[in-house]
């Protein structure tokens, strides 16, 4: 059988950690997507249950070359279903279609058709609201995919980011951050910039192996047609391990990141504090982190440019002291150029470089280490 994960573009090489760590498969990446083979339908659970990296995962039914839309929507009609629909249950259509130039709603409706038609023995009923079974249709350039949906859901959205801030970035992203950095369970990581959590509370679930959609499991629409052993998987779980720092200097930003972290179940294993930059040399030990993760300030039209170069500036002399010579920095930005400059000055060398994708917004992601 053949898996297919969607994520942010840019994190792919993430993902494919993320599908090897969880059920030990290795993934072929694409943009914006990973593939991979698995034996077990359980698998596919399991890694939709436990990724802190995808944002939806579906069994491959069929993938094939195509070069017209009729050639995709007699495909549908000559798909083997019968393992999937009957007269008890109902499906719907979804599609998504990507650098391709077809009419995506109108795709979504004939191949419904073309389905219900190659039924001859009972007429297939239809649900677009809580169906039991979801055909996902992925079109990318001229290839595509019929799929079975097995999350049903957006997993890159996170039910703990109840108090949020507008700076944010998508919590996929900060979970790639942490594994970007190297991060490792037992390692000292700091986020001086926390804002409302999303760092450090990703890097503490890894940290206790606490799954991520633990208080939403029931929404799963693999729940429908699999019964998958959630309590199997959640007694690896615990709650108060790591050695997390999340500091921000507004009271709000810190006061947001506890709610959320509790939320999660995840509050005992961060400590938090407000903290300009300034101080956290006053805060933490000589050389005593191994990863500093975090969003810098952006500079923008409504900001002043020079008080956020100091900010930079001071960042990287912080860091410098507390850490540890084989330690790693990540930082995401809008700014590369300007930040990159004042990492040089203090003693820094950029390594990975990279462009993420939050919806049509491009952030830079970049990895330093003491030069």
């Amino acid at each position: 059988m053949e898996g297919l994960v969607f994520c942010n573009k840019g994190i792919e090489d993430i993902v494919v950690l993320d599908v090897n760590d969880i059920i030990g498969k290795k993934g072929k990446i694409f943009d914006g997507f990973v593939v991979f083979d698995f034996e077990k339908k359980e698998e596919l659970c399991k890694l939709a249950y436990l990724s802190q990296s995808i944002r939806k995962a579906v069994l491959i039914l069929d993938s094939f070359s195509f070069k017209t839309e009729e050639e995709i929507i007699d495909r549908a009609g000559k798909l083997d279903l019968k393992g999937w629909l009957n007269e008890d249950n109902s499906f719907k259509v979804d599609v998504l279609i990507e650098k391709c130039e077809i009419d995506q709603e109108e795709l979504k409706g004939e191949i419904g058709e073309s389905v219900i038609r190659s039924i001859k023995k009972y007429r297939q009923r239809v649900d677009l609201e809580e169906p039991d079974i979801v055909l996902y249709v992925f079109v990318h350039m001229n290839k595509a995919y019929y799929c079975i949906d097995f999350s049903g859901k957006n997993l890159s959205k996170r039910e703990y980011r109840i108090f949020s801030s507008p700076k944010n970035i998508k919590s996929t992203l900060a979970y790639a951050m942490v594994r970007l950095s190297g991060y490792k369970k037992g390692d000292f990581l700091v986020d001086p910039f926390c804002l409302s959590g999303s760092i450090p509370i990703e890097a503490a679930l890894f940290e206790n192996d606490f799954p991520v959609r633990y208080f939403d499991k029931d929404d799963f629409l693999f729940s429908k047609f699999i019964e998958f052993d959630f309590e199997k998987v959640d007694k690896k779980a615990t709650k108060d391990k790591g050695n997390i720092f999340a500091f921000d200097s507004h009271f709000k930003n810190v006061d947001a990141a506890k709610k959320n972290a509790k939320i999660a179940g995840i509050n005992k294993s961060i400590n938090f504090s407000r903290l300009e930059i300034n101080w956290l040399d006053t805060k933490l030990e000589r050389e005593s982190i191994d990863r500093v993760v975090s969003c810098l300030p952006d500079i923008t039209r409504f900001s002043n440019k020079k008080e956020i170069m100091k900010l930079y500036k001071e960042f990287f002399h912080q860091v410098e002291f507390v850490l540890k010579k084989m330690g790693k920095v990540v930082v995401c930005t809008k700014n590369p150029s300007e930040v990159e400059k004042e990492a040089k000055e203090k003693g820094f060398k950029a390594g990975d470089e990279r462009e993420v994708w939050q919806g049509q917004e491009m952030l830079c992601i970049i990895k330093f280490e003491k030069d």
